[in-house]
């Protein structure tokens, strides 16, 4: 049986459109996995992220951050898809710059998850 990773990678590889049965075994696949998906996202609560998810988030800041710049402090949902797309290229080329600002994010989302286990235990204890 395959992970819920092994499904969401093979999920980026796939470009095209699903048929509407595909569709619906995907759903009920993913129905049968949901209280399996939400025990994993329970135990992760409890837990340290990791260095990779915590590098994850940071990466998502910085490029939240320049396409609010470049956006003139609009979000994602609010820009037109055509802008978005154009931003989302430009965000592309400019990889070497969300990799620096996210270098420099890291600190501040480590310390944010650590007062957030802090609080999430200590909400626990009580």
């Amino acid at each position: 049986m395959k992970s819920f990773n092994d499904w969401e990678n093979e999920e980026d590889q796939i470009d095209e459109s699903l048929s509407i049965s595909a569709r619906r075994r995907k759903a009920m696949a993913l129905r049968r996995a949901a209280p399996k998906i939400k025990r994993g996202r329970e135990r992760a609560k409890r837990k340290m992220a990791s260095r990779e998810v915590l590098l994850k988030r940071a990466t998502k800041q910085a490029r939240m951050f320049l396409f609010k710049k470049l956006s003139k402090g609009k979000s994602p949902p609010d820009v037109s898809f055509a802008q978005r797309k154009a931003i989302e290229d430009k965000l592309r080329a400019k990889s070497a710059v969300i990799a620096r600002i996210s270098k420099k994010l890291f600190p501040k989302v480590k310390k944010s998850e650590i007062e957030r286990l802090k609080k999430f235990r200590s909400s626990d204890d009580d």
